[in-house]
């Protein structure tokens, strides 16, 4: 995949809702369909993202959101129809705005 630059990725979130049986109910929701940068890490640098994220396979940056609605470990993203779940969130400027995310890709 390399160094996608500019991309636009959805941002979705599971599901709360919980049915009579105590089944998850309903669909995911997107939060937020924003550009971004996101990189495979491949070298020193997947050494490194793998000593805070060990499933780590993807970095995302240039990530800026609203700081109203807060990411959560449980979201992930939607590139192209492939899925990258968040492993790692550092809210850089500790405002809410800008992010980066370590991300693994379920196959």
């Amino acid at each position: 995949m390399g160094v996608k630059a500019h991309c636009v990725v959805e941002i979705r979130r599971p599901t709360e809702a919980v049915d009579g049986f105590g089944q998850t109910s309903g669909g995911d929701t997107t939060i937020y369909t924003v550009p971004c940068r996101v990189e495979t890490l491949s070298g020193r640098e997947l050494v490194q993202a793998r000593t805070v994220f060990e499933l780590a396979s993807h970095r995302v940056t240039k990530l800026y959101l609203d700081p109203a609605k807060r990411l959560k470990a449980k979201d992930y993203l939607l590139l192209n129809g492939r899925r990258l779940d968040i492993g790692f969130l550092n809210d850089l400027r500790q405002t809410g705005v800008e992010w980066e995310l370590l991300c693994n890709e379920q196959m």
